[in-house]
């Protein structure tokens, strides 16, 4: 990453987001390794879980047996019962030894290492007698029944333990349920029908309370049967691919039904207790293991799919070990590459910084000179304007049309410098606007005549009757085309005359502005043709010395045609003169905001804008003496009052010092003490803290690049005026301007 020099080679976006994609994934895949592994742990811990819950199982039965045969023993004080009896109990308690002594199972279990010395001095304590002593069965099974809840309760601590209730598939937490709630429920109940058939089977009849305790088991009995098969049916419809798996496939279960059926036939309903007690508990005990079978089926079929699961993280742990090592490699591989191509993309980083950094400067360069040229301009021309008002004779009319043609040319290659710069930057905009195509036209095209007289040319300006009195398109980019094509058919013909038509041509969907410059100067060969609308490009390369000229004219031409929706062309012929021509979209009127002089002439105009503006109140912020002259001068003619302040912060001082209010502010950019942008947003900002109404501001500046103009609007400025002024669009502006104003006042 370093050169000898000490500089660092910096890779490109791509170079450094694998770099930052390397060490996430590494982390990922660390932590999906983790979580994979955490994942099979835990699938680990709840098939450990179930494995001792199996074994427990085992001592869970032992422990029921035990507690059914002390009823019996209560009322049969036979040897051989007491001796069978103590047999079971000691090999409860040699399975009970045997488990604590199994490491595999009870080690770092601190549930087993809690509870089962409890459970050992549990089952020396328990004694059969006390039911005997208090003449009830009830006692002696409710004596041994917590051992059985006990153990119980510890293959439940031990699915807790294996996060086998916490389980993420439901399937997994039925099974799991169903095997350690809903079996131990139904063992008791089998157990109690068990314990209390034989009992009343040894001593040859049913007390009255026997009777109503046998009802309850059977109606508990059959109260199981349903529950336990609707339960089983849900978790079949839900999870269908446990049918035909066992236990599920011999649905419905009776084993409840029949055990119930057993103690109603030879216990409750018979008439003569004749049935053998052993032959009954033997049947009963039948109905237990059946039970203790299908439990142990349901968590082999829970343990099947842990194991299933477990197959699947792992698999999925190694795709994705492999696919993220994958990543990391591919990432790796294009960093290194996009790093070893470093030294280059830093030399083309440095040159495209340096090429914007000139870019921007020739930007501020252009805008600045423009800026400073135009000011100067503005004066002059504005002053043209001022003085062809006033009484003149034939010669100093002349005179004056030349200054203004000069002017207007200087202004012409100005436009065509800074527009360069525009389209270059992509920032040229075009403004459409309803206008008058032959006033405008006429009043361009004018300002030749001069130069054409001079050289003894004709210039012939034609309109075809399908021209409309009013276009909508961007008058400024017409009058701009139009000159650059007219004066390069001026420059180029000695004898003869420049035409120009304009006509319009309409497609389905689309009316386009036609128009056509004829010349019968030069001309040009097809090489020369080829060449024409490059930029800074001529005909020849002593056209520029003969002809002057900057190369930049027609090729801004045709970058405005296409951006005003057009075309454009030529047909030329060496020594048989030039045709140019162009189409630009013209778009619909407006009606609603025509003035209704646009195609009106010169007087008529002026007393329209003085019958519309006379009496309005506008303060000027200027601050060069010649165009404040000019602006002055311009917005009295319409029959404004003006007051002109030189700089933004004496605007500042008349709106909130003075307390003057003002139909309209036009505000320069560049001033001294206080700029008109800081003006404008400070002027609007005191008026909307103090509840003045909001003062109508409008931009009148050198400045002629988009950016400006965003920043006014963004202020809160409602127009923004280009120096050099035109009279009728400063006059037009200010009109609408002042409506719409009115119009949100109200």
């Amino acid at each position: 990453m370093y050169r000898l020099d000490g500089r660092v080679f910096l890779p490109t976006r791509i170079g450094l987001l694998s770099l930052f994609l390397v060490v996430p994934l590494l982390l990922l895949l660390v932590q999906l390794l983790y979580g994979g592994d955490e994942r099979i742990q835990s699938i680990d811990r709840k098939l450990k879980s179930i494995h001792d819950i199996r074994i427990l199982q085992n001592v869970v039965d032992l422990a029921e047996r035990l507690r059914d045969l002390s009823v019996i023993v209560v009322y049969d004080r036979s040897e051989e019962l007491e001796a069978e009896y103590e047999r079971q109990r000691q090999e409860l308690l040699n399975a009970m030894s045997t488990l604590s002594q199994d490491a595999s199972f009870s080690q770092d279990n601190p549930i087993l290492e809690l509870t089962f010395p409890r459970i050992i001095k549990q089952i020396k304590r328990v004694r059969p007698v006390l039911g005997a002593e208090l003449y009830t069965p009830e006692v002696a099974f409710r004596e041994h029944q917590p051992l059985v809840e006990t153990l119980q309760q510890i293959q439940f601590r031990l699915a807790d333990q294996g996060g086998m209730f916490g389980d993420r598939l439901d399937v997994s937490l039925n099974l799991i349920y169903l095997a350690l709630d809903e079996f131990s429920d139904l063992t008791t109940d089998l157990g109690r029908a068990r314990s209390y058939g034989s009992l009343y089977l040894r001593i040859g009849h049913v007390p009255s309370d026997g009777v109503d305790s046998l009802e309850r088991i059977y109606e508990r009995l059959e109260l199981q049967h349903e529950r336990l098969n609707i339960r089983a049916n849900q978790l079949l419809k839900n999870h269908p691919d446990l049918i035909g798996k066992a236990p599920f496939k011999d649905i419905p279960w009776n084993l409840l039904q029949e055990a119930a059926d057993t103690l109603d036939d030879q216990v409750i309903q018979s008439p003569d207790l004749d049935t053998p007690w052993r032959n009954y508990y033997r049947n009963v005990s039948q109905y237990v293991v059946t039970a203790s079978v299908y439990r142990d089926q349901i968590l082999s079929l829970l343990q099947s799919q842990y194991h299933l699961e477990r197959q699947s993280a792992v698999v999925e742990q190694r795709w994705t070990m492999t696919g993220m090592a994958l990543l990391v490699l591919v990432y790796s591989i294009i960093y290194m590459v996009d790093l070893r191509e470093a030294s280059g993309r830093q030399k083309e980083r440095q040159e495209k910084e340096a090429a914007e950094a000139a870019d921007r400067a020739k930007s501020q360069f252009l805008a600045t000179m423009s800026h400073e040229i135009r000011t100067p301009i503005n004066g002059v021309l504005g002053m043209v304007d001022l003085l062809s008002g006033t009484p003149l004779n034939e010669e100093q009319k002349n005179y004056l049309m030349a200054l203004k043609s000069s002017g207007q040319t200087l202004l012409a290659v100005i436009n065509d410098v800074l527009d360069y710069s525009k389209i270059e930057a992509g920032k040229l905009q075009i403004d459409n606007t309803m206008f008058d195509p032959r006033q405008e036209v006429n009043e361009s095209l004018t300002l030749f005549k001069p130069l054409f007289r001079q050289r003894n040319v004709e210039l012939n300006i034609s309109f075809d009757k399908s021209v409309p009195n009013l276009v909508n398109c961007d008058p400024q980019r017409l009058r701009q085309i139009l000159m650059n094509l007219v004066g390069n058919g001026l420059k180029f013909t000695e004898q003869g005359s420049v035409n120009v038509r304009l006509s319009v041509k309409s497609t389905e969907e689309k009316t386009f502005l036609y128009g056509v410059v004829r010349d019968t100067g030069i001309g040009m060969d097809n090489t020369q043709q080829a060449e024409l609308f490059k930029q800074f490009s001529q005909a020849d390369k002593s056209i520029s010395r003969r002809y002057g000229g900057t190369g930049l004219g027609l090729a801004i031409c045709q970058r405005l045609c296409h951006l005003m929706g057009g075309e454009i062309g030529v047909n030329s012929k060496r020594g048989s003169g030039t045709t140019f021509w162009f189409t630009i979209e013209l778009h619909a009127i407006d009606e609603s905001r025509l003035s209704g002089v646009e195609t009106a002439d010169l007087s008529v105009r002026q007393q329209h804008y003085r019958n519309e503006l006379s009496g309005k109140r506008v303060l000027v912020a200027e601050d060069n003496k010649v165009n404040q002259m000019v602006i002055q001068g311009m917005l009295k003619k319409a029959g404004i009052s003006v007051d002109v302040v030189e700089n933004g912060k004496l605007a500042y001082e008349k709106i909130t010092k003075h307390g003057l209010r003002y139909d309209c502010i036009l505000m320069d950019w560049e001033m001294p003490e206080m700029d008109g942008i800081t003006a404008a947003r400070k002027i609007l900002a005191w008026e909307r803290s103090n509840q003045k109404p909001v003062s109508l501001i409008v931009a009148l500046t050198a400045h002629v690049l988009s950016d400006y103009e965003t920043q006014a609007m963004e202020v809160g400025m409602k127009g923004f005026l280009k120096k050099p002024i035109d009279q009728d669009a400063l006059f037009q502006n200010l009109i609408l301007l002042l409506k719409e104003q009115q119009t949100q006042q109200q």
